[in-house]
């Protein structure tokens, strides 16, 4: 708000009501009775409650809700939220977050172009000078921080307002962010999460073993003060002495309480402490190595892989506790189902009794990593061996803050502290799909994992008619006169097979009936350029339009293939996509036996005669299988799929003779998309020759680009290009090149178009999307290009005197010599 008065500005009630600009001005322009302004300042303003009650009589429309807001929601009810006015007009405001972004607007605006750090550091500064009695600055950046004071310091009852607003500042220019870093800063929304699960009356002191911002310790006092109890002291251990320094001067701001930030890159003094801390709450760096030099005989639960700390951080913040006293730990989500000595450790923290609770949370909740992660929230006490663990899955919550970015809504804090609060006082409400209790028994069976969705259930739906026979019908129907088939026939047998598998069906697990082998490592296969006396392998990439591609861009050496025999395919086998694009899935044929999986695909190949191959496949495909998969990844920056978590997956098993028919009914319309997408592409490819032939010199190749396309042409195997040589060659810029190779048709060579310190642009794919950039070291290989570290080797990079000899034989009418 502008002043402490109840005014408004237009680009206030755009901001807070989130809308456009434009919008505001449209209602202002289109409606007689929007409240009249006036100026103040040279700005117009607007009074504020009448303004509210206008946009009261203003319904939000259906496909413009927020997340949580429910249908009949109106402008005015949105406004008031974003004001922090939503229960009454003298409810005070609780988050400093947007007053702290439109102070930063206004700021950006007087110093446009100012460096996000250096803008955050001269409010930083100006708010130093305000300390004590000394009056605000009246300048512009003290006529900003005076605007502050007024919309949210003076409604702020707990006195936390300079500390919050730092640490605004702070996030807002980027100070304490590191994208390289393994540890990320916690954001506000899931720091206030950790707080709500481990603060209570009673607790005298809070541990944060891994600082990495102010958060945890400002959620600490406002959870403190609005629960009407006295705030615990706050012991901080930061890794570096940027994070020490950045987030002590936030907590001088604090005001009561003692609140203390140390460095310490790796406390694992915690592991033999003797008096230790009411409540923990964590949010560590997310898979580091773990340091050398810890005795064995220290680590309460088993010794952490030097590879990855994450188990190690579980340690640490479970042995830091007081006898009683709970932690909430923050790790990626793959920690949930990890293997080897992590499982181990795992299993025994489950034993032990450690564990209370797992909670999963939505992805992109961070500003600089989109990785999807879980509070593992532990006790410290008597040992229980037949503890059962509260599970709860919130990974569909959170609303975008961003384009990149989500956070959890007050709304999604309290029913994950209350599903946990009530699990804990033995008064538990569970939202179906959302929470349950798992006794340890059923997590030993399940090999230990501790994902949700492998333990709530079938959540896949058993009908196999998900988009519904009338839309297949109308569909069918559309290609009757293109297509020379039985559509009616079909859809009455699939409606047939759909109350066969409804009635008749057993349910078991993929691993009871499948054989599942991931790929072999990266590193055994060297993929080469297919030929006559090599043996094909199927990467995810080849399985697509539920096939596998009839011709697989790489392959290996008859010898490979007969070393790597335990990992060729046999007819009847599946071939499943592990990595990135997870769940495509195809079904090897006659043609495809011997060929060798990739390192990127599961082969599943079923054991139970009472399964049929095309009918698991089918099945696989299933939107709501697909979304299981989806939800049980392994959590990482690029998806993965763990092949003990896929063996939990239920499988509804009918009749073999159900299976068949739903197979047939279900390959057929394969048979029939298949078709459709040939004949759109054979279309396709026409029309661009026609479209060629009729408006350009040299069909399918606009004029301008002859030049570059004829030099590519005739490059020398073993060589390749930078972007400037090239463009220096034929008379362009570089982005000239690249919107070259991005737009034509074909473009020989492109991949050999390269930076010149011969890395590979991220950003470059075919223009058919068929090859990206991770496609270009084995291309650049196969063609002779020595690729190292990175690179292609300068040695290969051709010269400018080899450029315009090439250029040389392009002839004046832009045709190349025959």
């Amino acid at each position: 708000m502008s002043t402490d008065e109840d005014l408004i500005t237009a680009d206030e009630i755009a901001y807070y009501a989130d809308v456009s600009a434009s919008a505001v001005i449209n209602w202002r322009a289109r409606h007689e009775d929007f409240p009249p302004s006036r100026p103040i300042g040279g700005k117009e303003h607007y009074p504020l409650d009448h303004v509210l009650a206008w946009l009261d009589g203003r319904r939000i429309p259906r496909n413009r809700l927020a997340h949580g807001e429910l249908p009949g929601a109106t402008y005015g009810s949105r406004l008031r939220r974003g004001l922090g006015r939503e229960a009454t007009p003298q409810a005070a405001a609780t988050d400093p977050r947007k007053w702290a972004e439109q102070l930063w607007r206004d700021a950006e605006r007087l110093w446009e172009g100012s460096d996000p750090k250096e803008l955050a550091e001269l409010l930083l500064f100006r708010m130093e000078e305000t300390s004590g009695d000394v009056p605000w600055p009246t300048d512009e950046v003290g006529s900003l921080l005076i605007r502050f004071v007024n919309g949210y310091a003076a409604k702020d009852p707990h006195g936390l307002w300079r500390a919050e607003l730092h640490d605004a500042i702070l996030r807002r220019g980027g100070i304490l962010d590191d994208p390289k870093a393994s540890q990320v800063s916690t954001p506000p929304s899931l720091a206030r999460l950790l707080a709500r699960l481990v603060m209570g009356r009673g607790i005298r002191n809070v541990l944060d073993p891994s600082v990495d911002s102010p958060a945890t310790a400002l959620e600490v006092a406002r959870v403190a003060d609005s629960d009407g109890f006295s705030r615990p002291s706050f012991t901080g251990l930061a890794s570096t002495p940027l994070l020490t320094d950045e987030v002590g001067r936030v907590l001088t701001r604090i005001g009561a309480g003692t609140f203390t930030v140390a460095y310490e890159e790796f406390p694992s003094w915690l592991l033999g402490v003797d008096d230790g801390w009411d409540a923990v709450m964590a949010n560590p760096p997310f898979n580091a190595k773990t340091p050398s030099g810890v005795p064995a005989r220290l680590w309460p639960f088993g010794i952490p892989p030097e590879s990855n700390a994450n188990f190690a951080w579980l340690q640490l913040a479970w042995a830091a506790l007081v006898e009683g006293a709970r932690a909430a730990v923050v790790l990626p989500v793959s920690s949930l189902s990890a293997g080897l000595r992590d499982r181990e450790i795992r299993a025994t923290m489950l034993s032990r009794g450690a564990v209370e609770a797992v909670i999963t949370l939505p992805a992109k909740l961070f500003a600089t990593t989109g990785v999807p992660v879980a509070v593992w929230l532990l006790t410290k006490g008597a040992v229980e061996e037949d503890r059962d663990v509260l599970l709860i899955d919130a990974s569909e919550m959170g609303r975008p803050v961003s384009r990149t970015q989500h956070e959890l809504s007050d709304e999604d804090i309290d029913e994950i502290s209350t599903t946990v609060l009530g699990w804990l006082v033995d008064a538990p409400t569970f939202r179906a799909g959302f929470a349950d209790v798992v006794s340890l028994a059923e997590i030993r069976a399940a090999d230990w994992l501790l994902l949700p969705g492998v333990h709530f259930g079938d959540s896949v739906e058993s009908t196999l008619s998900e988009a519904g026979p009338g839309i297949l019908r109308a569909e069918l129907n559309r290609l009757r006169d293109d297509l020379v088939t039985t559509e009616d026939r079909m859809l009455a047998r699939l409606g047939e097979a759909t109350k066969a598998i409804r009635g008749q069906r057993e349910t078991t697990q993929l691993r009871e009936i499948c054989f599942i082998k991931s790929g072999p490592a990266g590193r055994r296969l060297t993929l080469i350029q297919p030929g006559l006396e090599t043996v094909p392998v199927v990467t995810p990439r080849d399985l697509a339009g539920n096939r596998i591609a009839a011709r697989p861009l790489g392959a290996v050496s008859r010898k490979v293939a007969e070393e790597a025999r335990s990992y060729q395919v046999r007819k009847g086998d599946l071939l499943f996509s592990r990595v990135g694009d997870l769940g495509r899935v195809a079904v090897a044929k006659p043609e495809h036996h011997g060929w060798v999986m990739g390192s990127g695909c599961f082969l599943l190949r079923v054991e139970s005669d009472d399964v049929d191959p095309e009918y698991l496949a089918h099945f696989l495909r299933r939107s709501s299988v697909q979304e299981w998969i989806k939800r049980n990844n392994s959590g990482s920056a690029v998806a993965t799929l763990n092949p003990t978590v896929l063996g939990m997956l239920s499988v509804d098993v009918p009749s073999w003779e159900e299976q068949q028919r739903v197979a047939g009914i279900l390959g057929a319309l394969d048979e029939k998309t298949a078709l459709h997408r040939r004949l759109a592409e054979t279309t396709a490819a026409l029309r661009e020759e026609l479209s060629g032939a009729l408006f350009d010199l040299d069909p399918g190749v606009p004029t301008k680009y002859l030049p570059v396309i004829h030099v590519l042409e005739r490059l020398p195997s073993g060589k390749w290009v930078s972007y400037q040589d090239l463009a220096d060659v034929v008379g362009s810029g570089a982005q000239t090149i690249g919107t070259v190779l991005r737009e034509a048709v074909y473009v020989p060579n492109a991949y050999r178009v390269l930076r010149s310190n011969g890395r590979v642009s991220p950003e470059w794919e075919t223009n058919d999307g068929l090859l990206t950039a991770a496609d270009v070291p084995r291309l650049l290989e196969l063609d002779g290009v020595p690729f190292e570290k990175g690179a292609a080797a300068q040695s290969a990079r051709a010269s400018m005197e080899e450029l315009r000899s090439l250029l040389e034989e392009i002839p004046h009418d832009g045709l190349s010599k025959q």
